[in-house]
């Protein structure tokens, strides 16, 4: 038989680890997006197959971020209004991360399907 402390414990350390991991990846896309508008033409792995500059990394890691992110702030999203209340008007706000991730993530996926379609056009033209 579970007591009723050992429970709000419980909901209070999962509250505490998903508003910790949901900080952490505020910083992360914070640390990216600083990299991904200043890097410029650094490129940390010159000798690479494929060396990218520090600003293709950084979108590449926004992009794969996308996920795990939007996850997180469902799981904060669901906190807020968990006492029985109303969930306030600028909940939606939680979503924002998440939404610059998206934009990349979009971003990457339309180049990439870009390079597809033209690989595939000239390949048929001269093919």
């Amino acid at each position: 038989m579970r007591s009723g402390v050992t429970d709000d414990m419980g909901k209070k350390a999962w509250k505490a680890v998903i508003w910790t991991v949901y900080g952490l990846g505020c910083a992360a896309l914070a640390v990216l997006l600083a990299a991904s508008l200043f890097g410029g033409a650094y490129v940390p792995f010159p000798d690479a197959m494929l060396p990218m500059t520090l600003a293709e990394l950084a979108s590449g890691w926004m992009a794969a971020g996308f996920f795990p992110l939007l996850t997180v702030s469902f799981l904060a999203w669901r906190q807020i209004g968990e006492k029985g209340g109303r969930r306030p008007r600028l909940a939606w706000v939680l979503f924002l991360p998440a939404a610059v991730c998206l934009g990349f993530l979009l971003f990457r996926a339309s180049v990439w399907a870009a390079g597809v379609a033209r690989t595939l056009y000239f390949t048929h033209i001269f093919g």
